[in-house]
């Protein structure tokens, strides 16, 4: 893997069922820690969503975090493509 790739998760958070704290308050949290939230499901309290692979164990050990499952695994490349002007062509 390159410096400009990245791996990423997509990821299931099932959260501690807090009182006080509503499942879309944990997804604003778990975003601010550099989760993509893709689906948040309040009544089951669980959210699904993509994070960079390394930063599984910072969410794990969040105080309302149950548990993260890592569902699958994938590069990403970080390189910006140069814009090719193929006007003239």
């Amino acid at each position: 893997m390159s410096e400009a790739e990245t791996e990423m998760s997509d990821i299931v958070v099932v959260l501690v069922e807090e009182p006080g704290m509503s499942a879309q308050q944990a997804a604003l949290m778990l975003a601010e820690q550099g989760m993509m939230v893709a689906n948040v499901d309040e009544e089951n309290y669980v959210i699904e969503g993509a994070v960079p692979t390394e930063r599984i164990g910072l969410l794990e050990k969040l105080p309302f975090v149950k548990t993260v499952r890592d569902v699958f695994n994938y590069i990403v490349n970080d390189e910006k493509e140069e814009d090719v002007d193929d006007a003239g062509a």
